[in-house]
């Protein structure tokens, strides 16, 4: 059995409390894939867990963050072998399930995506969960925001200009501009 590192939270009298904790990995929470945590973020939903501001998270104790990007140690699903690249946000992780502010966690395959080649897995955590989100929603000139933030000298044309995020950009277009080299803003 290995041991690994967290940040716990549990529910106290007054809110939440949270520390770095050592768990056995046979502690881990149901899945068919194990991973090397190599890189999270953290974001406003962590913030409002980790203060116990909101009543982000749902089940206790609770292993924080929303996402994850690292390499997989173990599977028992076709879908992933050991070393495969994988980045995962969403699914409840962080609030319901064990989340990516540790050193393993393990998942439903269904809830990885393969990380493509062309990120490390410290360029998709860079980007996080709102970016990508953003980047999603951007539609077309999402690739501009991707390519600007992974290529800055490679890529000279795209200036990005972040104004702001709401609290839950899933729900909320981030206010991103893409101002491209002929000084066209796309909102």
């Amino acid at each position: 059995m290995a041991t690994f590192k967290a940040i716990r939270i549990d529910k106290a009298d007054k809110g939440t409390t949270a520390a770095l904790t050592q768990f056995d990995d046979a502690e881990l929470m149901d899945g068919d894939v194990t991973v090397a945590v190599e890189w999270s973020t953290l974001n406003y939903k962590d913030g409002l867990a980790l203060t116990g501001k909101a009543p982000v998270v749902r089940r206790f104790p609770m292993i924080a963050g929303i996402d994850f990007a690292g390499t997989v140690v173990s599977s028992g699903s076709p879908d992933f072998q050991p070393g495969d690249a994988v980045v995962l946000n969403g699914w409840g992780v962080g609030e319901v399930h064990w989340g990516g502010l540790a050193e393993l966690a393990r998942v439903p395959a269904k809830w990885l995506i393969p990380l493509p080649p062309a990120f490390t897995p410290r360029q998709a955590m860079g980007i996080g969960t709102a970016g990508a989100t953003t980047s999603l929603r951007l539609g077309r000139h999402g690739e501009a925001f991707v390519s600007y933030y992974l290529n800055r000298y490679r890529f000279p044309r795209y200036r990005l200009l972040e104004l702001g995020v709401t609290p839950n950009v899933a729900r909320n277009t981030a206010m991103v501009g893409v101002t491209l080299q002929a000084g066209s803003v796309l909102r």
